[in-house]
């Protein structure tokens, strides 16, 4: 979690692929029950990317696995990640008028390097569905 205009956001990172969902103004009542909000975030940014529903995995909120990393590249890719995020909504007029969608998109799309390559989590994502 990170925040935003005094807004707590939420970012997901699949730590294989870096496939991301970021989640603006988040309230603690939504984390209730965690695994039901992520499964639906992750399968709505899957679907809106044109991917099934389960390429990152099992989406079954009983089965999901919610785990902290302690992988620092993933770490860093997550900080890289929130600071894109927060950049590419200050850019956009803010929260208020920022299209979070399109944000999302970007994050998705953007070169990352990893062990050496550059790979792009979208195409990553796309590969695991396939």
């Amino acid at each position: 979690m990170f925040v935003i205009e005094r807004r707590k956001c939420l970012l997901l990172v699949h730590a294989d692929t870096l496939f991301s969902v970021l989640d603006v103004d988040v309230r603690v009542a939504q984390l209730d029950d965690l695994g039901t909000y992520v499964a639906t975030r992750v399968v709505d940014a899957l679907t809106s990317e044109g991917l099934t529903g389960t390429a990152l995995g099992p989406t079954d909120p009983a089965r999901l696995r919610i785990a902290k990393t302690a992988s620092r590249s993933v770490l860093g890719h997550m900080t890289e990640m929130s600071f894109d995020a927060q950049y590419l909504i200050g850019s956009g007029g803010g929260l208020g008028v920022a299209d979070v969608d399109d944000v999302n998109r970007r994050l998705r799309r953007h070169l990352r390097g990893r062990g050496g390559d550059y790979v792009v989590p979208l195409e990553l994502a796309s590969a695991r569905s396939a």
